[in-house]
């Protein structure tokens, strides 16, 4: 028969007591878990995308339409996060932010490395265009008014 070495391994960490035995069972060991998993981040979406749809639908886009192109997404992110959670303008770059993000938000609009000067430029854009954002908005609903006139002959609604 041959020689048995026998090697005292309780001076060894347990990590490395612990890779010798998976190796012994036959198993593989791999420098670090980093080297072979990938960590993917799932962000809350549905809400995002609801919010969103009814904010295009409403005529967001055209409301910021006269924005210089790169703040366009801005001031949409900026207008779906209010009513999504509402926050500081420093809290909002937190939640759009790819690496602090608390939905979708920030990457279905491609802001998620904007930064908070950023925010700050479109909050000076809306206020210098907020009148006229203000007047396209109401267009449309003074021309259903005008178009159904008002009839006097119908009855209250119960209460």
């Amino acid at each position: 028969m041959g020689h048995t070495m026998v090697l005292l391994l309780s001076c060894l960490p347990a990590e490395v007591i612990e890779g010798l035995k998976m190796l012994l069972r036959g198993g593989v060991a791999v420098p670090s878990a980093e080297s072979v998993f990938t960590v993917e981040r799932s962000l809350p979406h549905g809400h995002v995308s609801a919010v969103l749809g009814a904010a295009r639908g409403s005529g967001s886009t055209a409301w910021f339409g006269s924005a210089p192109q790169d703040l366009q997404p801005v001031l949409q992110a900026m207008l779906v996060a209010r009513l999504l959670e509402p926050a500081s303008k420093l809290a909002t770059h937190r939640m759009l932010h790819d690496d602090t993000a608390t939905s979708s938000l920030g990457r279905v609009l491609g802001v998620g490395q904007c930064t908070a000067d950023d925010l700050y430029r479109a909050l000076d854009w809306l206020h210098d265009a907020q009148a006229g954002i203000d007047r396209a908005r109401s267009l449309p609903a003074l021309a259903v008014r005008r178009a159904q006139p008002a009839r006097i002959d119908q009855p209250a609604l119960p209460r």
